[in-house]
């Protein structure tokens, strides 16, 4: 088959990301039909069918991660810098988030930028240390997951 490229285009445009069955785990929040559903559980038979229970995966979307959802996930802003008039970059605002796992020495931070398109540098900060760059982040069961396998607590959501 021979697609020009403008027919190429518009089908990228008009296909959504779809969420793979092995980044699906028990308590990932995802949308499905134009709400916000907690998975309770994904079986081999699941991802040998493509589907979630009765939901078939190319119905569910990721939620992109927002300033709203960290909030919601109980982190806190704790820095923000915008650049002042005349910078070289005057629209760039570094934006940080950190959340502090029960008496713990150390806290994670999530930050972004504008010049990103949307992705979040996740980060751990310990005691007299710089931060670590851990993962970049788009979605909001990305960071479920990497929270759960660094803490090896479930991240709760104030919805």
């Amino acid at each position: 088959f021979c697609f020009s490229e403008t027919l190429l285009n518009l089908w990228k445009q008009n296909t959504k990301q779809m969420i793979q069955p092995q980044e699906l785990r028990y308590k990932n929040l995802v949308n499905y039909q134009g709400e916000t559903i907690e998975i309770h559980g994904v079986s081999v038979f699941d991802a040998f069918n493509s589907s979630i229970g009765d939901i078939p995966l190319h119905c569910l979307e990721p939620i992109p991660l927002t300033e709203e959802w960290l909030l919601k996930a109980g982190f806190e802003l704790y820095d923000y810098e915008p650049n002042e008039e005349g910078d070289e970059f005057p629209d760039f605002i570094y934006m940080s988030y950190k959340i502090t796992p029960p008496e713990k020495l150390y806290y994670y931070t999530i930050t972004n930028t504008p010049e990103d398109g949307g992705y979040f540098d996740f980060c751990i900060k310990v005691q007299f240390a710089d931060y670590v760059m851990l993962s970049t982040l788009q979605y909001v069961h990305q960071l479920q997951n990497l929270y759960f396998a660094l803490t090896g607590k479930e991240l709760e959501f104030k919805l």
